[in-house]
């Protein structure tokens, strides 16, 4: 009963209509990759493999994150470097043409006008009253502040005299002088020459380092953007002192790099796989028609896996190609074993090519559906995770595999060949299938007590083995950017004190007033990190926009302690000899007293655009705000701002790393349950076709994966959920093995086939476990030692043909 539901579906499958159709659908794929590629972008970014926001979280959390990165993303970082002044500021200058004339970017940052900081000091001019930083309130509040005025008659003696005399009616007491320090964020640059430079010394010599920004016109993703970007900063070095230099930070250049390594991993792996398959297939076939028929299913797959790909997702990532550059290994299992089944001796026939392709399909049909089924649910697997990029590769993989068995079901038996010769069935070297008979006849089976004691003694230790493995969700497991790259972004950011947004805070309130309150009432918790030298600094807009609150406070401390009668101004005065002067200072203070500086004012003027992409807004009624930091000391000062959050109310702190780390503890957890159900849900599929014999299909691939695992332990190679991904596509594979094998009777031919299959798909994932991408190399380390298991214990769960199950 169970053949004729595979007869009937075969019948269908090799009707001429059913191969004019899919014939149809591959042109269709064909045109689709034509028309659309030119126009298609690829995704090069790693963080796109990563899981998708939690429905759970936030939405002020998901648009602050995404809120900085867009911000990171598009800007990059320069300094110009030489120990030579002069040279310096001819590089910078030279460089910052090049970048100007090549219009690739926006808002170029390079020389410092006094323009720029004089808008800055006349905007805030006429709301100073209200400016005061924490250390002046402080004072304020004291009965005794007089170390103010100490303060600032000292300074009208010191060199500082030409920078706080000129204002010294507005500002007697240096008050907004002291404030104008005090807001800007911390930095280790300085206006030097009219450019932001670091000065270092470096082997007795000074080193000048000047900076450079800009933000990017396009996505840094973009890989001809990509070398566009590049030439431009090639031209910009090529115009260069010999003894300048520049170094760089930015995304973009991690991307490139990506993107570069994942192009050089999709040759290497297809064209490798191509290469060592295609040789071995000569070698053993010996005819090229043999050869032909062996690849037409990849590519045929392969193209019908790109055109769906491409039409369900907006953006391809180029990992999602070199991942499907490995079915060059795994869909040719579905022609070897048509081509080693036309081989068998028992399943000669003379005559058309026609109807030697319909015989053999008849014979291995159940194989072939049964080995499609299992793989499609080991590949679709993937697309369970909430992992972008895996969904690709799991929807790219799926419709290779179904490509290629249709291209070999539909195809073969009308595929114009000429007639079969009986010669041609010598044309396989017969040492192979001589040694794989004997081979077989001599292999071990379970059904032999030593061998079931052996095994039963491999599986303890394998259990023993997996409980000593450790887990490692690490995200910097997952970093492709070699240590050169990795360390220049480190050098800038210790040279600029570059903010990081890998954590931040987010802080929220009813209104824009109340959130720069709350914000207020938290930065000197903060500030107390900067003290203690276990945070560099912090950004807040808070600090260049205090409240209308503390504006008010502070004018009324100022009324109460400086401009009075006999008070802290009177002592100025007198302490520089012009105690008459006093009414007139007074009639100024109480002239813009009434200046208060609004979140609008402040929002629509130019001096807020450096700090915009802090200020969230409004959402659901609640508006919300980012602090960033800049020089985490480490993960214990990461602890203390956590518990700092909680300690205040509207606060919240997002630390990037900890949460992603989180998503992948929790994903791996899930998967390893999954990859219990999946062996559960296989089983019972199996089980209508071979009843109580189904234990033996997946004894194999389970058995595999846990010497696999235990092999992990031994080696000190620690667990993620991309190594229990792979272990869901061994499972497919080892199914492939122990099915075929058992539908042929344990036929030498069908060995061979599942020997050859075993040795494209080594081809295929051992290139992946040499590669440098993360995600690809667990993959390909986890498949390549499972897939050596599966090829030794499959034929120790067959059972021998004498045993064969009746019914079938």
């Amino acid at each position: 009963m169970r053949f004729e539901y595979f007869n009937w579906l075969l019948s269908v499958l090799t009707h001429r209509r059913a191969a004019q159709l899919w014939f149809l659908c591959v042109v269709l794929s064909l045109l689709s990759i034509l028309l659309t590629l030119p126009y298609k972008t690829f995704d090069t970014s790693i963080m796109a493999l990563l899981p998708e926001e939690q429905s759970t979280q936030r939405e002020s959390v998901r648009l602050a994150k995404r809120q900085l990165t867009d911000s990171a993303s598009t800007r990059m970082l320069f300094l110009v470097v030489d120990n030579d002044r002069e040279n310096s500021i001819t590089a910078a200058e030279n460089f910052t043409r090049a970048l100007r004339r090549s219009e690739l970017f926006n808002n170029i940052v390079a020389e410092q006008t006094v323009d720029n900081a004089v808008k800055w000091q006349r905007f805030y001019h006429d709301y100073r009253y209200g400016l005061l930083t924490p250390e002046a309130q402080a004072l304020l509040r004291k009965e005794d502040a007089s170390a103010l005025v100490s303060r600032a008659v000292a300074r009208l003696y010191s060199p500082m005299a030409a920078s706080v005399a000129p204002d010294i009616q507005s500002d007697p007491l240096q008050l907004f002088f002291d404030w104008q320090m005090y807001a800007p964020p911390k930095t280790p640059l300085s206006i030097n020459d009219n450019w932001l430079t670091r000065k270092t010394k470096q082997d007795g010599k000074e080193v000048y380092y000047r900076m450079v920004s800009a933000e990017l016109t396009q996505s840094p993703f973009d890989m001809s953007y990509q070398q566009a970007v590049f030439m431009a900063i090639q031209r910009g070095k090529d115009n260069l002192p010999p003894s300048s230099d520049v170094i760089t930070s930015g995304i973009l250049k991690h991307a490139a790099y990506g993107a570069e390594l994942a192009k050089r991993e999709v040759s290497t792996i297809g064209l490798g796989s191509l290469a060592g398959v295609t040789l071995l297939l000569l070698y053993v076939f010996r005819r090229v028609r043999y050869l032909l028929l062996a690849f037409l299913p990849i590519v045929v797959g392969c193209t019908f896996a790109f055109a769906v790909t491409n039409a369900v997702f907006a953006q391809l990532h180029i990992i999602t190609l070199a991942f499907g550059a490995s079915l060059v290994g795994v869909a040719i299992d579905y022609s070897l074993h048509f081509l080693c089944a036309q081989r068998e001796p028992s399943n000669h026939y003379c005559g058309s090519f026609r109807a030697s392709a319909r015989r053999t399909l008849v014979l291995i049909f159940p194989g072939l559906f049964l080995g499609l089924v299992s793989s499609i649910l080991a590949y679709a697997a993937q697309g369970i995770a909430p992992f972008p990029g895996l969904r690709q590769m799991a929807l790219f993989s799926v419709c290779g595999l179904l490509g290629a068995w249709l291209t070999v079901v539909s195809w073969f038996p009308w595929l114009p060949f000429r007639e079969v010769k009986q010669s041609e069935n010598r044309e396989m070297p017969a040492f192979i299938i001589q040694g794989i008979t004997r081979l077989l006849l001599r292999w071990p089976t379970i059904d032999v007590w030593p061998v079931r004691a052996g095994l039963l003694a491999v599986f303890f230790l394998a259990v023993l083995g997996v409980s000593q493995i450790d887990v490692d969700d690490g995200i910097l497991r997952l970093q492709t950017s070699p240590v050169e790259l990795l360390a220049e972004d480190r050098k800038i950011q210790q040279l600029t004190g570059d903010i990081s947004g890998s954590q931040f805070f987010v802080i929220s309130g009813n209104n824009a007033e109340q959130v720069l309150q709350h914000a207020e009432a938290f930065m000197p918790s903060l500030q107390e990190l900067v003290e203690a030298g276990a945070l560099y600094d912090f950004q807040s807009i808070a600090r260049v926009l205090p409240s209308l609150q503390s504006q008010q406070q502070n004018i009324v401390l100022q009324s109460e302690k400086v401009y009075i009668n006999d008070g802290l101004l009177f002592d100025f005065l007198d302490a520089i000899g012009t105690p008459q002067l006093l009414d007139d200072f007074n009639r100024t203070f109480a002239g813009a007293r009434q200046q208060l500086l609004t979140f609008e004012d402040w929002s629509q003027h130019d001096v807020s655009q450096p700090l915009r992409p802090l200020w969230l807004g409004e959402i659901d009624g609640i508006s919300h705000m980012i602090v960033t930091l800049a020089g985490i000391e480490d993960r214990d000062t990461v602890a203390s701002l956590a518990t700092l959050a909680e300690q205040h109310a509207h606060v919240e702190f997002v630390d990037n790393v900890a949460a992603l780390e989180a998503v992948l503890t929790y994903h791996r957890q899930q998967f390893q349950l999954w990859l219990f159900a999946a062996y559960g849900i296989v089983f019972l599929i199996l089980s209508w076709r071979y009843t109580r014999q189904a234990w033996r299909i997946v004894a194999a691939p389970g058995l595999a994966s846990l010497i696999t695992l235990a092999v992990f332990g031994a080696l000190g190679i620690p667990l993620n959920i991309f190594n229990l991904l792979a272990l869901l596509l061994v499972l497919g594979i080892g199914l492939d093995a122990s099915i075929f094998l058992r539908e042929s009777r344990r036929s030498p031919h069908t060995w061979v086939a599942v020997t050859l299959s075993s040795l494209t798909t080594v081809m295929a994932f051992g290139f992946l476990a040499l590669s440098e991408t993360p995600v690809l190399h667990q993959f390909g380390i986890t498949v390549l030692v499972s897939l050596a298991g599966i090829w030794v214990l499959t034929p120790c769960f067959v059972d021998k043909p004498e045993q064969e199950l009746a019914n079938t």
